[in-house]
């Protein structure tokens, strides 16, 4: 018999323009996509850590992105303004201490049943799409004609700095910006569920493409890569620089001796609270640099595929024995074709917490 092979690999679609999709929408809309990043959270927000640095606001956001990183402080801050805390004053990390980073689904799993004091905020999860149908379903996902498993990008509203009318306050001026969020709806994943999966006929005849349970989760976990490296991506630009922009909102503009001094003032602060990645030069506006800093971190979950870290092929199966074999055991008619998905990936070799940052970092 002789031997084909198909290469079947995840699909993400090629359109970039849906990641600045609609800015005219604005920046300041609330969120509708729950972010994959463990993000843990003291119960209490921003008053958790408020008492501990002399009650300081703008501080205590500087000191809960120490904590427990960007995501924290854009939860804490979207509570509005601290309540009181059990947590004591003499005490600058969380009632449970330091809280260990999630770095994978099961480190992520193992936080959350570990820490009923902390809120894990989402998770990476790609969805089955069961046989018969599943593989088809996925194929006709817009681009996904020879996907194995597929991930649709999000639709992102970039963060816009805006610096309100300058202020009188304390014999000079002050600018606040205008408070942010990320409006972002939510990627979706699709993967193939264990079974005999459906495929179009050829010349009249049926075919049939057998998805293991190990493969099944191999391409899940190959669309939950993505899906992880997109969060990781949103995480380190556009929520990096909603909480800089927000922490002076919080009361950590600085007084000037003019207007036009103060609204200069509060775009230095914004730039200099950023890491060099996201700084803008002079004559770029700051939203420019910072949706093609995004854009260069989503071009990393393209390179898993371009590298053949996901590729999966689907083939007929070598020896006729037991390719008959094979037939009976799913019960699929002899006269039938029958493709088997393999691994031979790359997935788990690659993880997102280490290639998104060190691309970042590179920027």
């Amino acid at each position: 018999m002789t031997r084909r092979a198909y290469l079947l690999r995840d699909h993400l679609p090629d359109d970039l323009a849906i990641l600045d999709r609609a800015s005219a929408r604005g920046a300041h809309a609330s969120r509708t996509a729950a972010p994959v990043l463990p993000s843990l959270v003291p119960h209490g927000g921003l008053a958790a850590l408020a008492r501990s640095d002399g009650g300081s606001r703008h501080e205590a956001v500087m000191a809960l992105q120490r904590t427990v990183g960007n995501r924290a402080v854009l939860d804490a801050l979207a509570d509005g303004p601290a309540k009181p805390s059990a947590v004591p004053a003499t005490s600058r990390q969380p009632a449970h201490g330091p809280e260990p980073q999630a770095t994978s689904l099961s480190s992520i799993a193992a936080v959350a049943a570990g820490r009923p004091g902390f809120a894990v905020i989402g998770s990476p999860a790609a969805t089955a799409m069961p046989a018969p149908g599943g593989i088809a379903e996925i194929k006709g996902q817009p681009g996904g004609a020879t996907a194995a498993g597929y991930t649709r990008l999000p639709a992102t509203t970039p963060v816009v700095l805006e610096i309100g009318r300058p202020q009188k306050r304390g014999g000079g001026w002050v600018a606040l910006p205008s408070r942010v969020r990320v409006d972002q709806e939510p990627p979706f994943a699709l993967y193939p569920g264990p079974g005999v999966h459906d495929l179009p006929e050829t010349e009249g005849r049926r075919r049939h493409g057998y998805v293991s349970d190990e493969v099944s989760g191999v391409i899940r976990a190959g669309e939950e890569e993505h899906l992880a490296d997109l969060e990781w991506a949103r995480h380190l630009t556009y929520d990096t620089v909603v909480a800089a922009i927000n922490g002076l909102t919080a009361g950590g503009a600085a007084v000037a001796d003019s207007p036009d001094i103060a609204t200069q003032a509060t775009r230095d602060a914004v730039r200099s609270a950023l890491p060099p990645q996201l700084r803008w030069p002079d004559g770029i506006e700051p939203d420019k640099r910072w949706r093609d800093a995004y854009a260069s971190l989503v071009g990393v979950t393209r390179g898993r595929d371009k590298a053949g870290w996901h590729f999966v092929p689907a083939e007929t199966i070598r020896i006729p024995a037991e390719e008959e074999k094979l037939k009976k055991q799913l019960g699929v008619p002899a006269e039938d074709e029958l493709r088997r998905y393999t691994d031979r990936s790359e997935i788990g070799s690659h993880d997102s917490e280490a290639i998104v940052p060190a691309a970042f970092d590179a920027l």
